[in-house]
């Protein structure tokens, strides 16, 4: 079996107006998502 979220999961862009106008929680959920991709799929985004 080959895991293929990398494939389709991306990280969450958001811009500064965006930033301002989200809640604490908003803004770690979208940290938490970007970190855990970085961690599990930027290594294959270079391949």
């Amino acid at each position: 079996m080959v895991d293929t979220a990398c494939n389709w999961v991306k990280p969450i862009l958001v811009t500064e107006a965006d930033i301002l106008s989200m809640d604490e929680r908003t803004k770690r959920a979208i940290l938490t998502h970007n970190k855990t991709w970085k961690s599990n799929c930027d290594t294959e985004a270079a391949k």
